[in-house]
């Protein structure tokens, strides 16, 4: 990928397409990171959700174990 451009070779539609690409880059790449956030935190929530699964079914167990 260029990082640069010359407008006076290029002329303004080749400095347009340029900058247009190096955007969509920028978006793809935002994306990509979203999405690696997004599964992150999904199996964040679900690593929390078995721990407090698990604590809950310890207090249940030991509740009939004190009886």
């Amino acid at each position: 990928m260029l990082f640069e451009i010359d407008v006076s070779k290029e002329g303004v539609g080749g400095a347009k397409q340029f900058f247009e690409a190096k955007i969509a880059a920028i978006k793809d790449s935002d994306k990509f990171q979203r999405e690696i956030r997004d599964e992150q935190e999904q199996r964040r929530q679900m690593e929390e959700e078995k721990i407090r699964r698990k604590s809950a079914f310890q207090s249940r167990l030991a509740h009939f174990q004190m009886t």
